[in-house]
């Protein structure tokens, strides 16, 4: 119930005003495979959502994430995990708060929700040009820090550009590289695994930095013209973007080779992009009608625009929720209508069981539920593979809906009603040594009792755990049928019945 309110006034904020401010995307940082969402700002009257697209997601549709107090200058991704800084005016206290955003997942990838989590804050003083995370570590670039950090000497670091590392005790300064020159503009990008500094210059080559595991920096030209208006790295090369007029132009840039990688027109001046897989994901604020709505598009690696049109929630709630629920509600109101009925367990005065037979303990019944269960289970692992990560028929539900119980449901019922008509026993309560017999006869079930007594247990679960846990009597709601231990000699039902 929480979901469906959640959902129904997020959709209402999401369009209710449209956004402001500058849109931000999550762009840089891993582009890997799996669960490894975008997030992007949507800032709406009265505070700011920061929502996710997923890689599953249908193009133009984004999902629920988290509210924040005020919109992100920058994030930087890193799989299910975003790092986003914020800046706080110097008439507040001049900080920049950091904080990082995770996205949980169950099995199959499924989202299951996100939390915020506090980072140790940077220095609110200098120019921000960029945070990163990468496999070596989170990484922020200030440009002319005035204030020297805790520690360091006013003389030597005052005025200068910082790299900053998060570790355990917070930000701390790493060397810059040797050459780097400061009259130039400088951009802190991820090339996926490794940070790198895009050093702009008065040429159309830009000289880029790229950090090794030893600290070290190995300086690269590359064909990034100066005055491009967004730069996000990935492994292997950038993806550089042009705008021009109202349209995004996009290219692949690994050194001097440039590859052009689709244009989008009439692309709201108010957006970012990130990368997901191949894809050029495009996020933004249309401010062109009378109200400002949230605008998408994406691009395949071939340059081919797939979708350009509104960014639109999706429900919280999945086709395979909605499934799972009707089963539920299915099976309820069954197990309802047999237990207010009384269908299937009218009372008898006598019943009739083989000479020397008694009633089968619980045990020995629940032994042989476990042993029935084993094959259907398998059957249902080899047509629906347990996600990564999963163990339990819950995991299995989340990942593909009810049909995976549903199936050991079926499997199950017609296993017992084929084995209990034909031979009065299941292989379960075969291996067990019980069988099951109508009361009425001392015999092998008839067919309508077998599919009853069986349909009971599998599609209205409660009924089906009085009918195991009642072994002194014949079965409720078990059609005149009971589970015995048969005497040593002969077939069930010869000999006379004894009085129930």
């Amino acid at each position: 119930m929480r979901r469906v309110v959640a959902w129904v006034m997020c959709i209402g904020l999401a369009f209710a005003a449209g956004a402001r401010g500058e849109m931000v995307v999550g762009g840089g940082g891993d582009q890997g495979a799996g669960a490894a969402p975008i997030w992007f700002t949507g800032e709406m009257v009265g505070g700011t959502r920061v929502n996710l697209i997923l890689p599953e997601n249908e193009a133009g549709t984004f999902v629920f994430g988290i509210d924040v107090a005020r919109a992100p200058i920058a994030m930087t991704r890193d799989g299910v995990r975003t790092l986003l800084v914020f800046e706080v005016p110097a008439s507040d206290g001049g900080s920049r708060p950091v904080r990082q955003a995770i996205a949980e997942f169950g099995p199959g990838d499924r989202l299951i929700g996100a939390r915020l989590e506090v980072l140790p804050s940077l220095p609110g003083d200098g120019a921000f040009a960029g945070v990163v995370s990468t496999d070596q570590g989170d990484f922020a670039l200030l440009i002319d820090l005035q204030f020297p950090l805790v520690g360091e000497d006013p003389a030597m670091f005052s005025n200068k550009p910082a790299l900053l590392m998060l570790g355990a005790g917070g930000w701390a300064r790493v060397a810059l590289p040797d050459g780097i020159d400061r009259a130039n503009e400088w951009r802190l990008v991820s090339m996926g695994s490794v940070p790198a500094i895009v050093e702009h210059r008065a040429s159309a080559r830009a000289r880029v930095w790229v950090r090794g595991a030893d600290g070290s920096w190995d300086p690269q030209v590359w064909a990034i013209p100066r005055g491009v208006r967004d730069v996000v790295g990935g492994a292997g090369g950038m993806i550089v973007e042009h705008y021009e007029g109202s349209s995004a132009r996009f290219e692949f840039v690994r050194g001097e080779a440039v590859i052009g990688r689709g244009k989008v027109a009439d692309c709201p001046v108010d957006h970012s992009f990130g990368l997901i897989g191949d894809e050029i994901v495009v996020a933004g604020v249309d401010r062109s009608g009378s109200d400002a709505r949230l605008y998408s598009a994406r691009l395949e690696r071939d340059g081919t625009v797939s979708y350009s049109g509104d960014l639109r929630p999706v429900s919280p709630i999945s086709r395979r929720d909605v499934e799972t629920l009707v089963v539920l509600i299915a099976s309820a109101g069954l197990t309802m209508t047999l237990f207010l009925l009384r269908i299937g367990s009218a009372g008898q005065g006598v019943i009739r069981i083989p000479v020397g037979a008694s009633l089968a303990p619980t045990w020995r019944r629940a032994g042989a539920a476990m042993i029935d269960l084993a094959p259907a289970l398998m059957s249902v692992l080899w047509l629906w593979p347990m996600p990564e990560g999963g163990s339990t028929m819950a995991d299995l539900t989340m990942a593909y809906g009810p049909w995976p119980p549903v199936t050991v449901g079926a499997i199950m019922f017609a296993h017992s009603t084929i084995g209990e008509w034909l031979f009065g026993m299941t292989l379960g309560k075969a291996i067990a040594g019980c069988r099951t017999v109508s009361t009425k006869t001392g015999r092998r079930p008839t067919f309508a009792q077998a599919a009853g007594r069986n349909f009971v247990k599998v599609a209205c679960p409660p009924l089906g755990m009085v009918q195991a846990m009642s072994p002194g009597r014949p079965e409720p709601w078990g059609f005149s049928t009971a589970v015995i231990l048969p005497n040593r000699g002969g077939e069930p039902g010869s000999g006379d019945g004894k009085p129930g």
